[in-house]
């Protein structure tokens, strides 16, 4: 069994290793991560979310928080906006936990526009349920955390 398992795993590397090293891969990944950043980013601003973009294309977050970030604390999950906004993504058929966003180089342009429809109807029914809670215009305060990395 642990011989099939090297060679199931070393396979696998190879595969990896020549997708990779297509011409345009790493473009590709990072054109796909861009669109869909800056597809996030509009659609909160179109719900009037207070909440910033942050990491690189292939791998990304949004912090729901007022103003910028400021440490490390700013950026970890598990807000209860965060928990939300990924219950209500997971209603309409996008897994994601509670880290960031992996783009992958198997995403397509379906599965983009796909994305962005989900963000859209998730932020409309966030902003909903939430339009006088903490995520509007400034109610998070962010005192007790401080630069501790």
């Amino acid at each position: 069994a642990y011989e099939i398992g090297v060679r199931l795993v070393g396979s696998e590397m190879c595969i990896r290793d020549r997708v990779l090293r297509r011409p345009g891969t790493y473009e590709r990944l990072y054109a796909t991560g861009e669109r869909l950043m800056q597809g996030l980013t509009e659609r909160l601003a179109e719900h009037r979310i207070e909440a910033t973009v942050v990491g690189l294309p292939p791998w990304f977050d949004a912090v729901f928080a007022r103003g910028p970030i400021e440490n490390y604390r700013d950026v970890l999950p598990g807000s209860a906006e965060t928990e939300r906004f990924n219950a209500l993504l997971l209603e309409r058929g996008v897994l994601k936990g509670k880290t960031r966003y992996a783009v992958s180089t198997a995403h397509t342009e379906q599965d983009v526009a796909d994305t962005l429809d989900a963000w859209s109807s998730a932020l409309a029914a966030l902003s909903a349920e939430s339009s006088a809670s903490l995520i509007h215009a400034g109610a998070i305060d962010r005192s007790n955390r401080r630069n501790t990395i």
